[in-house]
C-alpha cells in the first residue's frame, strides 16, 4: 500500500499554455499533440485546455475558459508555454502571470523565428525550437523534477 501512495505523490502535472485565438486548428493540434505526447512518454501528466474543455463551457467563452484554466494551473506543478508566432495571446499572458503569482516554475518554448517577445527573459527555463519534432525532442530533455524542486536545470 505504501508503494501505491508513494507513486501517486510522485505524479507530476504540467499545464501547457499556447495561443488559441485565430490560430489554425491543424497547427494547434500538431504542436499540442507533440507536447502532450513528449510529456506522456516521460510519464508526466499534462493539462492542455484545448483537449480538456470543461462540460458546458463554450471554448470561445474567454472568461469561463480562463477560470477553468486558473483552476487547473493551480493544481499543476509548473507551466510550459509555447510561443509559435509573433502574435500576442491574451489568455496565454494571463496564464503566465498567474503561474508567476502562484510561484510555479515557468518554461517558455519559443519558435526560432519569433523575435518580438519578452517572455523568455522572465522564464525559469527558456528554450528555442525549430519545428514540432525539435519541440518534442527538447521537451524530453528537460529535468522537470529539478525545476519543480528549485534546483539548477543542468
Amino acid at each position: 500500500m505504501d508503494d501505491f501512495l508513494f507513486a501517486i505523490i510522485l505524479v507530476m502535472k504540467v499545464f501547457v499554455s499556447y495561443k488559441y485565438a485565430n490560430e489554425s486548428i491543424e497547427r494547434l493540434e500538431e504542436i499540442l499533440l507533440n507536447a502532450r505526447n513528449a510529456l506522456g512518454e516521460m510519464k508526466i501528466k499534462s493539462h492542455c485546455s484545448y483537449f480538456a474543455v470543461p462540460n458546458g463551457i463554450d471554448p470561445n467563452d474567454g472568461p469561463n475558459m480562463m477560470k477553468s484554466s486558473f483552476s487547473e494551473l493551480k493544481k499543476s506543478d509548473l507551466l510550459l508555454a509555447i510561443q509559435d508566432s509573433e502574435s500576442r495571446s491574451e489568455g496565454m499572458l494571463m496564464e503566465v502571470g498567474y503561474a508567476i503569482a502562484c510561484n510555479k516554475p515557468l518554461i517558455i518554448f519559443t519558435k526560432n523565428d519569433v523575435k518580438n517577445t519578452y517572455l523568455p527573459g522572465i522564464a525559469d527555463l527558456s528554450i528555442y525550437y525549430s519545428d514540432v519534432i525539435d519541440l518534442h525532442k527538447k521537451i524530453k530533455q528537460i529535468d522537470f523534477s529539478a525545476l519543480v524542486n528549485n534546483k539548477k536545470y543542468l
